[in-house]
């Protein structure tokens, strides 16, 4: 994503995550699975489906498509 589309900021939170994690991959994270950080115990409930808003936020429609590929 960074490299298609380097002129907008996709920093930490940029795109409308309520969490941030580093080194937790997303094809690690299955729905119905479960980690905990620090004292925290969370679940992965369902995939979160990025819509129009990310095109609003790239100037682009295609964002969409190269967002759920990446």
């Amino acid at each position: 994503m960074r490299e298609r589309f380097h002129e907008t900021d996709i920093s930490c939170g940029s795109l409308g995550e309520n969490l941030t994690t580093e080194g937790l991959l997303e094809e690690k994270v299955r729905a119905g699975g479960a980690f905990e950080i620090g004292s925290a115990r969370l679940a992965a409930t369902q995939p979160r489906l990025r819509r129009f808003k990310l095109g609003i936020r790239f100037g682009t429609a295609t964002v969409i498509k190269s967002f759920l590929e990446s």
